[in-house]
């Protein structure tokens, strides 16, 4: 098992980043870090936010690589693929 541990000036300062964010996603990655930081288990956090456990340990990895800036940056590779799936473009057609 990982040790997910932040310390409260941690914590305190994702709570601050997290009152300033207004996407939703980049609010629920926030939200991770600070619940498995908090203590609670990856199951638990992955349940209440509707992610995949994989996704709650790569959001507090991201973090513990390259704080807040590594957390919230953008894959622009990542949505030029998503954005190229013909399951996801019949959305927007």
């Amino acid at each position: 098992m990982e040790n997910y541990q932040l310390s409260s000036q941690q914590i305190a300062l994702l709570k601050v980043l997290h009152r300033t964010l207004r996407d939703r996603k980049q609010a629920d990655r926030v939200k991770a870090v600070m619940s498995l930081g908090s203590g609670r288990s990856v199951s638990t956090v992955a349940e209440i936010l509707v992610l995949d456990e994989n996704t709650v340990r790569s959001y507090f990895d991201k973090y513990v690589q390259g704080g807040e800036e590594k957390l919230l940056e953008f894959n622009e590779e990542l949505l030029e693929g998503i954005s190229k799936n013909p399951n996801i473009q019949r959305f927007y057609h």
